[in-house]
């Protein structure tokens, strides 16, 4: 009974943090939400901080099992068209993090090391699904340029939420349209034959 309580606290909590932004959410809101009172709240969670790191927590979690390469064979197209699905579908789900990023990682200095170590691992899964697609001859594109396109995805990541907010402050946030842009990243650097694959693949997005 106590893990239900707790992990429905957590799905109040991420609910109101995606709706109205971490800062903006205090404890009693969460525990006037789960229909709890904040004794009980307080049992669970000792502050708004444990709510926040539960939630990364999972996120992270997730997340690493995302950013994986292949283990026994070269990255391809679709193998990058997934990971871009799932990861920007993910981030959707806990688009709190995105959505105050910067303030996110200002207040809690602890998230802000964990944040950077799911960086460098993105980054380092990236280059080497790049890597794969120019060793198997889909891309051509020197390391700089490599480097610059990982760059350039990892931007988009990191960004794209306060990007629909911007442009739709009352409406939904749309993940695949950060697909097919990320997707436009790396079609100038692509073969033809891949390039129309590409093409098809970005299709399912527009």
């Amino acid at each position: 009974m106590a893990t239900q309580t707790k992990d429905w606290i957590l799905e109040c909590a991420l609910t109101l943090f995606n709706e109205q932004g971490e800062p903006n959410t205090t404890t009693n809101a969460i525990a006037t939400e789960a229909d709890i009172s904040p004794g009980n709240l307080y049992y669970h969670f000792h502050s708004k901080q444990d709510i926040v790191e539960a939630l990364f927590d999972a996120y992270e979690q997730r997340l690493l099992d995302i950013l994986v390469t292949p283990p026994d064979r070269a990255a391809d197209l679709d193998d990058i068209w997934l990971l871009l699905h799932l990861s920007f579908e993910l981030m959707g789900h806990y688009q709190f993090i995105y959505r105050d990023l910067t303030d996110l990682c200002t207040r809690y200095p602890k998230l802000h090391h964990r944040f950077m170590g799911i960086m460098r691992l993105a980054k380092q899964t990236a280059t080497l699904m790049a890597d794969d697609l120019v060793d198997s001859g889909i891309m051509v594109a020197t390391k700089n340029e490599r480097d610059a396109m990982v760059e350039n995805i990892l931007l988009i990541s990191n960004f794209w939420l306060a990007n629909d907010r911007i442009r739709s402050p009352k409406g939904t946030i749309d993940p695949a349209r950060a697909v097919a842009q990320t997707i436009e990243i790396l079609k100038p650097f692509l073969i033809p034959p891949a390039r129309e694959l590409l093409d098809s693949i970005g299709s399912r997005y527009h």
